[in-house]
C-alpha cells in the first residue's frame, strides 16, 4: 500500500526540476502520464506510466526505483518518452 509523505525522493532542487522536465516532457510529447507512490513496506518510489484511451487510462508500465535513485528514475522517463515516440 502506498502512503504519503512529503518527499519521495531524496534529491536536490536541481534533481527534482530535472524530474518535473523530464515528466512534462514525457506528458507534453507522447500524452502518457506519471503516477509517483511512496512505498513503505520497501522504502521504494513507484513510478507508474499510463497511456490514455477513451474507456479510461491504461497502466503501460510501471517501475521501482529506492528514495536516493531520482536521477535514475529521470533516465528512464526520459528512454521511456523517447522509446515511446519512436514507436508511435
Amino acid at each position: 500500500m502506498a502512503e504519503q509523505t512529503k518527499y519521495l525522493f531524496d534529491g536536490s532542487t536541481a534533481q527534482w526540476s530535472r524530474l518535473g522536465a523530464t515528466e512534462r516532457r514525457l506528458r507534453d510529447e507522447t500524452g502518457l502520464h506519471v503516477i509517483m507512490a511512496y512505498l513503505s513496506w520497501n522504502h521504494t518510489v513507484s513510478l507508474s506510466v499510463y497511456e490514455p484511451h477513451p474507456d479510461g487510462d491504461v497502466l503501460l508500465v510501471e517501475k521501482s526505483f529506492s528514495r536516493w535513485s531520482i536521477d535514475s528514475a529521470s533516465d528512464w522517463l526520459a528512454k521511456l518518452a523517447a522509446d515511446y515516440s519512436s514507436w508511435q
